[in-house]
C-alpha cells in the first residue's frame, strides 16, 4: 500500500492534470454548513480547469 508521501509526490508530478484536497476548514464552528476547501493544486490552473461555486 502506498504511503501518504508517495501519493502526494505522484500527485505533484502530475499537477497540471490532477489536484487533491489539501485540507478543509470549517468556517463557523456553530454553523458547520460552510466549508473552505483548499486544494493541492489550484483547480483553475489544471490543463482541463473546472470552476466550483464560490461565495
Amino acid at each position: 500500500m502506498p504511503t501518504s508521501a508517495d501519493r502526494l509526490s505522484q500527485l505533484r508530478a502530475r499537477a497540471a492534470e490532477f489536484t487533491g484536497i489539501a485540507f478543509v476548514q470549517v468556517v463557523d464552528v456553530c454553523d458547520q454548513r460552510l466549508l473552505r476547501i483548499y486544494f493541492a493544486t489550484d483547480p483553475t490552473a489544471l490543463d482541463d480547469p473546472f470552476e466550483g461555486e464560490r461565495r
